[in-house]
């Protein structure tokens, strides 16, 4: 499955705050990418139209180890990351 379908198959869930649908759903998108994973969110901090800026680590199995930062909220309900870059 490519990025875009994971990502379209996680969805905004009404009646929770935006920091937990996002820590939930990119939690969710990363662990169907990579795998079993830890997370750790340096920082996710809300910004408008639901959307917020994101700073997470990843790690994996065998020193597997990831930093992504960037944007990500919901456009239309759906997940979407924008101008997410992969630090190392």
């Amino acid at each position: 499955m490519c990025e875009e379908e994971l990502s379209s198959t996680l969805k905004r869930v009404s009646g929770e705050d935006l920091v937990t649908n996002l820590q939930r759903d990119l939690a969710s998108f990363f662990e169907q990418k990579y795998g079993p994973l830890t997370f750790q969110f340096h920082s996710l901090v809300p910004q408008e139209h639901d959307m917020a800026r994101i700073d997470l680590t990843l790690n994996g199995e065998n020193k597997f180890m990831r930093r992504y930062v960037g944007t990500a909220g919901y456009m239309d309900g759906h997940l979407t990351m924008q101008r997410v870059l992969r630090l190392y």
